[in-house]
């Protein structure tokens, strides 16, 4: 536990009970949550907000509950943080750190001698939202990573990509939306024990704006995401578009090969097998001293009509996988 008084900015090392009768921020491990009881926080209510799962408030007569998410971009995972405020009291679960670096930023640096509970409230919403855009540069990131993966690999992978980061899109701008929300309504003074001065309103429409603007990040990244999907079934189709063309050929080129050997098959179906005669030393043709006899045209026609075609289609896939690697 760690407890830092409002009116004399330092830190307190009294009982829960003590220091529930004096303005103070007190931060509570997980494990120190029965404490809340001091202030009129029920372990019951703490339980009930460590299920919630978007940003909210909740007014509970004599304190306000805030459950808000910090992110840690690189696990891609959300820290619950729990606020109750009421009259004279911030009591938070989960933001020891915050509150040392709020200590080191405004008291030691600048010299801040008081400070509302309000001002607490509002250094951890913002240190929390403003962390929304290490998370969004990832996501950046992830979009560029796939756009080239779809442009050089259309794989099955790629599509996975595609829609996995899609859903992790369409989860966070639900979350940010709720974050801005959040901060509409304490900027507009809905929230019971929340009392925001006119700098103060000031603040949080900057944050406002901030998280408006991560909204249209996500935003701009889906439409991204759509059109590489629409490039990728685009290039697909490209694929088997100039797949049926190499098949047409090989198609045609086999058909112009099939016709040639349909002639001495032709001949042989007219005239009959006798055509050729049998006797090995009788010449089937002979010219000038060149003689072929039956066999060896029968052969000789058996292996062009073979390994032309073989040949021919080998040249062609070779050259087929070489461009599509």
């Amino acid at each position: 536990m760690k407890a830092l008084l409002l009116d004399k900015c330092e830190f307190s090392k009294e009982s829960p009970a003590a220091l529930s009768k004096k303005r103070v921020w007190v931060d509570f491990e997980a494990s120190e949550s029965h404490m809340l009881s001091a202030f009129g926080i029920s372990a019951d209510e703490w339980r009930k907000d460590e299920q919630r799962q978007y940003p909210r408030y909740t007014e509970r007569g004599k304190f306000t509950s805030i459950v808000f998410f910090e992110l840690e971009p690189m696990l891609e995972q959300r820290k619950r943080l729990h606020i109750y405020f009421g009259k004279d009291f911030l009591a938070t679960v989960g933001c020891s750190g915050m509150m040392g670096s709020f200590y080191e930023n405004y008291v030691r640096e600048k010299g801040m001698r008081k400070f509302s509970v309000e001002d607490a409230i509002f250094y951890i919403l913002s240190s929390a939202a403003y962390k929304n855009s290490e998370l969004i540069q990832k996501f950046e990131a992830d979009t560029n990573r796939i756009e080239d993966e779809a442009l050089k690999k259309q794989k099955d992978a790629t599509l996975s990509s595609i829609f996995a980061l899609k859903r992790k899109l369409v989860r966070y701008n639900k979350f940010f939306w709720r974050q801005r929300e959040l901060i509409f309504e304490l900027k507009n003074n809905q929230v019971a024990f929340f009392e925001p001065t006119h700098e103060m309103k000031s603040k949080l429409d900057e944050l406002f704006n901030s998280i408006l603007f991560d909204i249209n990040s996500i935003e701009t990244l889906r439409e991204i995401l759509s059109d590489t999907l629409d490039l990728y079934h685009t290039m697909i189709s490209n694929r088997i578009n100039e797949t049926i063309k190499r098949l047409t050929l090989v198609t045609v080129v086999l058909t112009i090969v099939a016709t040639v050997s349909m002639v001495p098959n032709t001949i042989a179906t007219i005239f009959g097998i006798p055509y050729f005669p049998w006797k090995a030393d009788t010449a089937v043709l002979s010219i000038a001293n060149f003689t072929i006899y039956p066999w060896e045209a029968i052969i000789s026609l058996i292996i062009f009509f073979s390994v032309v075609p073989a040949v021919i289609l080998f040249y062609w896939w070779n050259r087929y996988s070489k461009e599509t690697q």
